[in-house]
C-alpha cells in the first residue's frame, strides 16, 4: 500500500547525533518493514535541536520503503510563541499545496496524521475526505485545551478567543476522520467528544510504545558511566530530558539539596544544561549531583541500566498528559516518580511502573523517595517484563499496522 504519515515535530532517523525514534518514526519504520511504501511529511525544522535539517523543500531517503518529504518552514526559538503558530500554519499550507499537485495515480491508500498539530491534522483529514481516502487521526496531545493553563487569569479570555481557529480544526479533524486513535482511553474519549462521533467502531487505543532497551555489556555500562563521572556503586536517581519550561528544575535542585546527607545516593541530571547556566552551576556544586550534559543513545542506555529511580519533575502547570519519557524509563525497568497529575497517575496504577506525587512538600518528597529506593531494585526485572509484553515498540506498532491495514481493506 501507499501510506502517507503527516507528522511534524519528531526527529528523523537521519538527523545528527543519532536521535531516538518517536511514535511516528517507529510506526513509519514498522510499516516499511511490512512492505508498504511510506512517505513521511515533516518540516525542515528540528523541534528539539532548534536547527534546520535543510534549507529548502527536499526528499530524504530514510530506509528502503520510507522517505521523508520535507517542507522548508520558519522554525522558532520558543515552543510557546506566535512564530511557532506561524510555523505550524506554514507546514499545513505547504502540505495542502503539495497535495493539490498530486495526480490520481500518486494518491495514497491511507493517510495517517497526528494531533498536534491542529492545522496539519485538519488539512490531512480534509484532503482524505475530498478524495475518498481513509484517514487515521492519532491524538498525541490535547491541543489547544491545555494552552490556557500557562496563562494568567486575566490573559485567558482573549487567549480563548484567539484559539477559536484551533478548536475548529480539532472538531473538524476528529469528526471527519475514518478512525480515531488515542494514546490512552481518556485521550480517545476526548477526541470522540470533540468530534461528536456517533460511529466509533473504527476507533482504537494504542499506547506510546518505546524501543526495546539497548543491551550493553556490563563492561560497556561501567565504562560509559566512568566517562560521565557517574559512580555506579551508588544508588542512581536520574532525570534525562531537556531543560525546558515545563520542568521544575529549581524544585529538582531542592530535592538534591535535601537528600545530600544520603551519601549512598547520586543524582544524575542529564540534558542541555547550557540553557540554564546559573542553575547548572548551583547543581554542579552539589557533591551528590552529576551533570553529564546531553547523552547519546548508548550513554542513556548505560545510565538507565544502572538507575534505580527515574524522576519526572514537571511544573504544576505542565501540559504533559502521558509523556514519552514514561515509556523510556519503563523500558529499562526504572521505577518512576512523577510530579504530574491525570493520565500518568492512571497509567502508574495500571502498570505499577511509578508513582505520581501531588504533595510537593520537601519532607514528604524525600521520605517517599527513600521509601521507593528501598524496594525499587527488586522490581526492576518485573517492570521490564511488563514493558516487553504490552508497550515495546514491536508490539504496539505491529498492532497499529494491522489496524491500518484493516481500515484500508474494509
Amino acid at each position: 500500500m501507499k501510506i502517507w504519515v503527516v507528522r511534524d515535530l519528531e526527529p528523523l532517523q537521519t538527523d545528527a547525533n543519532n536521535p531516538r525514534p518517536m511514535r511516528a518514526g517507529m510506526l513509519a519504520m514498522t510499516l516499511a518493514k511490512r512492505g508498504h511504501e511510506v512517505v513521511w511529511f515533516t518540516s525542515s525544522f528540528n523541534h528539539y535541536s532548534k536547527l534546520h535539517r535543510c534549507t529548502q523543500d527536499c526528499t530524504i531517503e530514510i530506509v528502503p520503503g520510507l522517505k521523508a518529504q520535507v517542507f522548508k518552514c520558519l522554525g522558532y526559538k520558543s515552543n510557546i510563541s506566535l512564530r511557532r503558530v506561524a510555523h505550524n500554519y506554514q507546514f499545513a499550507h505547504k502540505f495542502s499545496r503539495y497535495c493539490s499537485r498530486m495526480a490520481d495515480s500518486e494518491l495514497p491508500d491511507v493517510i495517517l496524521a497526528d494531533l498536534p498539530t491542529t492545522e496539519a491534522a485538519k488539512s490531512a483529514v480534509k484532503f482524505g475526505r475530498k478524495h475518498s481516502i481513509p484517514t487515521i487521526l492519532s491524538i498525541r496531545d490535547l491541543w489547544p485545551d491545555f494552552f490556557l493553563r500557562f496563562l494568567s487569569p486575566i490573559s485567558r479570555v482573549p487567549a480563548y478567543l484567539g484559539l477559536a481557529p484551533m478548536r475548529y480544526q480539532v472538531r473538524y479533524a476528529c469528526a471527519n476522520t475514518t478512525s480515531l486513535v488515542g494514546i490512552s482511553k481518556a485521550y480517545l474519549a476526548w477526541g470522540q467528544a470533540k468530534g461528536a462521533r456517533v460511529d466509533t467502531s473504527n476507533d482504537r487505543v494504542f499506547p506510546l510504545g518505546a524501543p526495546k532497551p539497548i543491551t550493553l555489556s556490563a563492561a560497556s555500562v561501567e565504562e560509559n558511566l566512568r566517562l560521565l563521572s557517574i559512580d555506579s556503586s551508588k544508588t542512581l536517581v536520574v532525570f534525562i530530558g531537556s531543560w525546558g519550561k515545563t520542568y521544575d528544575l529549581e524544585f529538582l535542585k531542592n530535592i538534591c539539596l535535601a537528600m545530600s546527607k544520603s551519601k549512598d545516593i547520586q543524582f544524575v541530571i542529564a540534558g542541555d544544561y547550557e540553557s540554564q547556566p546559573e542553575l547548572a552551576k548551583e547543581l554542579a556544586s552539589l557533591e551528590n549531583t552529576v551533570l553529564p550534559g546531553w547523552l547519546n543513545s548508548e550513554q542513556i542506555s548505560a545510565v538507565l541500566t544502572r538507575a534505580t529511580i527515574g524522576l519526572l519533575p514537571y511544573m504544576e502547570t505542565a501540559p504533559q498528559g502521558l509523556p514519552n519519557k514514561v515509556f523510556e524509563y519503563y523500558a529499562y525497568g526504572v521505577f518512576q516518580i512523577a510530579f504530574l497529575e491525570g493520565e500518568v497517575s492512571n497509567f502508574y496504577k495500571e502498570t505499577n511502573a511509578g508513582l505520581a506525587l501531588t504533595n510537593r512538600s520537601m519532607d514528604y518528597v524525600c521520605a517517599e523517595l527513600s521509601k521507593q529506593i528501598a524496594v525499587a531494585k527488586a522490581r526492576k526485572e518485573a517492570l521490564r517484563a511488563g514493558f516487553e509484553k504490552d508497550f515495546s515498540a514491536d508490539v504496539v506498532y505491529t498492532r497499529m499496522c494491522m489496524h491500518i491495514e484493516d481500515i484500508v481493506s474494509t
